[in-house]
């Protein structure tokens, strides 16, 4: 009986000791937002908002090492297409100079959203925008404007 009893613990701890616990990595999903302003290459950490009130999307985006450098794009009714200023979308850069200053535009630019999901959306985008403030005699001219981001609902 006893021979039974330590064969059976033998087994009992074989196939415990052979049953290992599944791990998973999680996937870390990059996103990504560059541009240039007044032809200087900028890289941001971006992020995208889906409204669910209003149908809107807003892009955003923080200067990696600035901290008050920040884009902003809105988008209404937000599908594979492109928006301009003149159909809805808005456009703002805020840049510390060295205080904080906002150039938005309302008259020109465009985005063209490439690649849309309820996760992720891409594209490109570029504006002028116009010093708020001062009656638009100052002006940033934002180019190649790209964007690879994750999507939020809210």
């Amino acid at each position: 009986m006893t021979k039974h009893i330590l064969l059976l613990l033998a087994c009992s701890l074989f196939l415990l000791s052979a049953c290992k616990k599944k791990t998973t990595t999680p996937t870390i999903v990059e996103s990504s937002l560059s541009l240039k302003v007044d032809g200087a290459s900028k890289t941001y950490t971006g992020s995208a908002i889906k409204y669910t009130a209003g149908g809107n999307l807003q892009i955003s985006g923080l200067e990696t090492n600035a901290a008050y450098n920040t884009v902003f794009i809105l988008v209404p009714n937000p599908k594979v297409a492109t928006f301009t200023a003149a159909n809805g979308a808005y456009f703002q850069l805020s840049v510390q100079e060295p205080q904080v200053a906002a150039y938005a535009s309302d008259q020109t630019g465009s985005v063209t959203i490439t690649s849309l999901s309820d996760t992720r959306v891409a594209g490109t985008f570029n504006f002028v925008g116009s010093h708020i403030g001062s009656a638009g005699t100052t002006t940033k001219t934002i180019t190649e404007g790209t964007f690879d981001v994750a999507v939020t609902a809210q």
